[in-house]
């Protein structure tokens, strides 16, 4: 093998590892957000306590979302959320996004009535990225208490997933 041989197999080794970074952010248990009375149309992060996966140097938790760090490029973002209503006499239409720096860029709604839970799952492909961009799942909802559900590490019912492309 020749020396000039060489750098390109470690660059080649180095693409190759970062296309098995990823990063998974979940919780244990669930969280309520009260979006009644002065907070009625409130747009909000889903605080997630947990992370799991490969981040490697590429990836961080950081806030209440993931943090690109440098030389990404492109990514997949996939997200999960378990919403219940806090009160049986409660109804509003259910936003769910997936924001990078705080602008959408993907979103599910439902209108919920009731306490019955909804799952939504968002994805965003092969999204443009650069160092320092925060990707994070928002909540929106107008008067009513939402619990966004979570059945601990091994059952996660609501998580943001981001695995880097290049």
């Amino acid at each position: 093998m020749s020396e000039k041989e060489i750098p390109k197999i470690l660059n080649l080794e180095k693409e190759i590892k970062k296309h098995r970074t990823n990063m998974t952010l979940f919780n244990k248990s669930s969280h309520t957000y009260n979006h009644t009375g002065s907070n009625a149309n409130l747009e909000e992060p889903i605080v997630f306590d947990y992370s799991s996966g490969n981040p490697r140097d590429l990836l961080s938790k950081q806030n209440w979302g993931i943090k690109i760090g440098a030389e990404v490029r492109h990514i997949n973002v996939k997200a999960n959320a378990l919403i219940r209503l806090g009160q049986s006499n409660q109804s509003t239409d259910i936003y769910v996004t997936i924001r990078k720096n705080g602008e959408k860029l993907s979103e599910g709604n439902f209108y919920q009535s009731g306490q019955g839970p909804w799952t939504y799952h968002i994805y965003s492909e092969y999204l443009e990225v650069q160092e320092n961009d925060l990707i994070e799942l928002w909540l929106v909802g107008s008067n009513a208490d939402i619990n966004v559900l979570d059945g601990g590490e091994n059952l996660r019912q609501t998580q943001l997933t981001v695995e880097v492309v290049d």
